[in-house]
């Protein structure tokens, strides 16, 4: 990824954009104009920035990082917060002759999510995504992330009333994620363990199924990771479809799932045992149709 760095003054308007509970803004005494005039409480306004700046050049394919201050005026003190924030657009991989063209969207970008808090030792068992309103965020495709019920910053697309009222960004679709620093600072575990390349071949298995809208991926994974057994080591959503074809009020969702025994080499018998258990739960937890 490219490492931006931002102005740390913006607007008022945007200063509380993607912010889930705004605080009172830190103004400026002597604004040298209205457009940077207060400190602002998010990153992901200068990340938006950078990204018009870009597209009016033509440049679509982005991956923009920012770690730095926030600030607000909350509880009658001025307060510092060291936040991490990207943004995302364009497609998952550069276009080359090997790869299928494929744009980056939620999962792609929860995916980056997943592997850094695995980097930085947070176990992702522990983090639930909930769906979230928050302004200037797509308001369908947006989730605040929390880990162990704490909230600690959200994720989504940029809403379509951001990027239409931007000329540079119109018709774009902008992925990232915010989290609060401070906040997981707590939750970080020393060190990392490295462990040697598997000697055994693993299995890979795909999984369709047809499942009530309301229904999220935490809840499907979480039924399928409690049923699948100790040698699941993968799991990924690989489609997601609603339209012609399926009933009204339901969406068709696929999972690859990867089963490996680090100790043994691990037999068809014992992976179709662990698919029927996973089928069954899902069908008896949350009216999940297998197709």
């Amino acid at each position: 990824m490219m490492e931006a760095i931002s102005y740390s003054l913006t607007s008022p308007e945007k200063a509380t954009r993607y912010t889930k509970d705004p605080k009172d803004i830190v103004k400026v005494q002597m604004p040298l104009n209205s457009s940077r005039s207060v400190m602002r409480q998010n990153l992901m306004t200068g990340l938006v920035d950078a990204a018009s700046y870009n597209f009016a050049r033509k440049q679509t394919q982005l991956a923009l990082f920012e770690q730095g201050r926030v600030y607000d005026h909350d509880g009658g003190t001025f307060n510092e917060h060291e936040h991490l924030a990207t943004l995302y657009s364009g497609n998952t991989l550069a276009e080359n002759w090997q790869h299928l063209t494929q744009k980056v969207d939620f999962y792609f970008v929860k995916g980056q999510l997943t592997n850094l808090f695995t980097a930085i030792g947070i176990d992702p068992e522990k983090v639930v995504y909930k769906a979230e309103g928050i302004r200037g965020m797509h308001p369908t495709r947006t989730a605040g992330i929390y880990v162990d019920k704490q909230y600690v910053g959200m994720i989504g697309m940029i809403a379509h009333a951001v990027t239409f009222a931007d000329k540079a960004l119109r018709n774009a679709e902008l992925y990232g994620y915010e989290i609060n620093l401070d906040a997981i600072i707590s939750m970080l575990t020393k060190g990392m363990t490295a462990v040697p390349a598997p000697k055994f071949p693993s299995i890979e298995r795909d999984l369709s199924l047809l499942v009530d809208k309301e229904v999220t991926n935490q809840e499907v994974e979480n039924v399928i990771k409690s049923n699948a057994g100790k040698y699941l080591t993968g799991l990924k959503v690989i489609d997601v479809y609603e339209g012609a074809h399926i009933d009204s009020g339901k969406k068709s969702l696929a999972y690859s799932l990867t089963f490996l025994n680090r100790k043994d080499t691990l037999t068809d018998k014992v992976v179709n045992d662990a698919m029927d258990k996973i089928e069954a739960g899902l069908e008896n937890d949350l009216d999940v149709k297998v197709r």
